[in-house]
């Protein structure tokens, strides 16, 4: 994930929670508090990167009250070996109090020049919350693509929101650039794993899974994107559409349809919508 695309959504998670900001710190100190004050952490459900990027990002985000908290992290392998194809860790992430911030965890990942699988997985697991805070999503999945194949692997990476959630990928600029950054869309990463000697052009459309479009979600229809040359990552965005509170889970898919250059090895996203 470059630096740009990591700043435009802390942006718009700070927009969205800058109005709302004293009411959220008079709940964790103001005598009508009525319960105990949570706060809680999640982590990106799938991060991928080419080989070459030299590290995987994982955005760490935070919602419920804004009370002191803390909680552990460590990386494990998978497909992926520790060591081998990236540096293992583990640490612990904290917020003072009235911080309402994401944070972020950076695994670094290696780069060699040996044929390997075309896409390598680890995971990146939350563990020991601190008290006053629950983990609702706990386990990011990062994923390595090779960048030593004769072509370029395109691969889509899954996602999960809730409507009004702070995940910052559950934030977006309107597609026409004109209309500022609101909540209640959901941002699906794309990744290459080399970058584009040209332009190149991509194809997507969405799926009915027990999400429906037009009742959960804005569909798309073999959509068509001019992707830059140089490029190894880009976003797509749907639009999430309000549902009363109580609507249990559903989810739906997003598919990369073609693409005018290289080859695609991970061509389906599963887009969860948490219950509001």
């Amino acid at each position: 994930m470059t630096a740009m695309r990591m700043g435009l959504r802390c942006a718009a998670v700070l927009a969205a929670t800058i109005a709302v900001s004293s009411t959220t710190l008079g709940e964790v100190t103001g005598p009508a508090l009525a319960g105990p004050c949570v706060r809680t952490v999640g982590i990106a459900q799938q991060v991928s990167a080419a080989e070459g990027a030299g590290r995987l990002t994982f955005t760490v985000f935070t919602g419920g009250c804004a009370a002191v908290g803390d909680v552990g992290y460590t990386v494990t392998g998978g497909t992926a070996q520790a060591g081998t194809d990236f540096k293992p860790q583990s640490g612990h992430l904290h917020w003072e109090s009235g911080d309402i911030l994401d944070t972020t965890i950076t695994v670094l990942i290696t780069q060699d020049s040996l044929r390997e699988a075309d896409l390598e997985d680890f995971t990146v697991h939350l563990i020991d919350p601190g008290p006053g805070v629950q983990i609702i999503r706990s386990v990011g999945q990062g994923r390595v693509l090779d960048d030593d194949g004769p072509t370029i692997a395109w691969s889509v990476d899954d996602s999960t929101c809730t409507i009004d959630t702070p995940d910052p990928s559950c934030f977006c600029r309107d597609v026409t650039q004109l209309m500022p950054i609101e909540p209640n869309c959901d941002v699906i990463d794309f990744d290459l794993s080399a970058g584009l000697p040209s332009p190149a052009r991509m194809w997507w459309s969405t799926l009915d899974g027990s999400a429906r479009a037009g009742i959960d979600y804005v569909p798309v229809t073999d959509r068509p994107e001019t992707i830059p040359a140089g490029a190894v990552a880009g976003e797509l965005v749907v639009r999430l559409l309000p549902r009363p509170s109580g609507t249990p889970r559903r989810w739906f898919y997003v598919r990369l349809s073609g693409v005018s250059e290289g080859v695609v090895i991970d061509g389906i996203a599963v887009i969860t919508i948490d219950a509001p």
